[in-house]
């Protein structure tokens, strides 16, 4: 009967022991499973992160491509226009006499009336000035086409080059309009 009892406990304790191994195992699974899922998780967070820089960061290369690409395709739309604005300049100082004439003359309507004063101006201009204006000493005296006007309270610019400046000027953002 002693043995009997001590094999009761001997048995009793191999349960005890075979549960709270099982026990443990189960509890060391459960960790690892949680710790897998965890992992899993930071995994999905740290990717996602990533995702979002890398977008971040294409997104601002992009914007700055964009960016530098309008800045060249803008360069390139005044150089063409300017390409424009010196050919029409080149034509006018080209022009048969009789057409340039007209030019000036009409140029000269922008000159106000009864003063007097002193007008500098091309060769070309010159000769067409001294026959319509005679409240001005006209010297012959300026490098490029058209006349500076000076009184003693006036300046005038009417030089071919800044009358198609400020033409330019007015008229750019409609021709960009335009043609693009």
């Amino acid at each position: 009967m002693i043995q009997e009892i001590l094999k009761n406990i001997d048995r009793k304790r191999d349960q005890e022991i075979e549960k709270i191994n099982q026990e443990k195992e189960q509890s060391l699974l459960s960790l690892k499973e949680k710790a897998k899922k965890q992992i899993a998780l930071k995994k999905q967070e740290a990717l996602f992160a990533l995702n979002k820089e890398k977008s971040r960061k294409v997104s601002e290369f992009l914007q700055e491509k964009n960016t530098e690409i309008d800045f060249v395709f803008q360069n390139e739309k005044n150089k063409i226009i300017q390409e424009v604005w010196d050919r029409v300049e080149e034509k006018i100082n080209k022009m048969p006499n009789d057409s340039f004439e007209k030019i000036i003359d009409f140029l000269i309507k922008f000159i106000p009336t009864n003063i007097e004063g002193e007008i500098k101006a091309s060769g070309r201009t010159a000769k067409i000035l001294k026959g319509s204006l005679k409240n001005f000493e006209i010297k012959d005296n300026l490098k490029e086409e058209g006349f500076l006007v000076k009184t003693k309270n006036l300046d005038l610019d009417f030089r071919i080059k800044e009358v198609l400046k400020e033409m330019r000027e007015n008229l750019n953002p409609k021709i960009i309009k335009i043609l693009f």
